[in-house]
């Protein structure tokens, strides 16, 4: 669980992991089969169930550990995806910022020719949301005016 499933299940080496997967069960049959062959009476029927625990015993622990790594992966992709979104909100915030502001002034500009009183207005609301946007628009709850 803690050594093949990282070293090889993880990085793609699945040969290698199958064939160590292979290598400790025959080892455990070889040993199970000094250990039990030391009684009187075996049929071979202890090794094989022997062998079959081993099987048991290694999906078991390798599913635990694809699990966690699982939820790892899940964790991580759900905090890429938040960020992503979050920078995309912010580069968006600054294309639109750049045009409005260029929007505004130009009006600003022909309305001084026109109607100085309004240009006057104008500009006067258009410091008030811009001190809004760099000031108040950061934080968490603002006032609805």
């Amino acid at each position: 669980m803690y050594g093949l499933v990282p070293q090889f299940l993880f990085k793609n080496k699945y040969t290698l992991y199958g064939l160590s997967i292979i290598g400790i069960i025959a080892v455990s049959a070889i040993m199970g089969s000094y250990f039990f062959n030391s009684y009187p009476n075996d049929d071979g029927l202890n090794i094989l169930l022997l062998s079959f625990h081993i099987i048991l015993l290694i999906a078991a622990s390798s599913s635990i550990k694809l699990f966690q790594k699982w939820i790892a992966d899940k964790q991580i992709i759900y905090e890429l995806e938040k960020s992503k979104i979050t920078t995309e909100l912010d580069q968006l915030k600054n294309q639109i910022n750049p045009h409005f502001l260029f929007n505004m002034l130009n009006n600003a500009n022909v309305l001084t020719k026109k109607d100085p009183e309004k240009a006057s207005q104008v500009l006067f609301k258009l410091s008030d949301l811009l001190r809004y946007q760099l000031y108040d628009s950061a934080r968490e709850s603002v006032f609805l005016t």
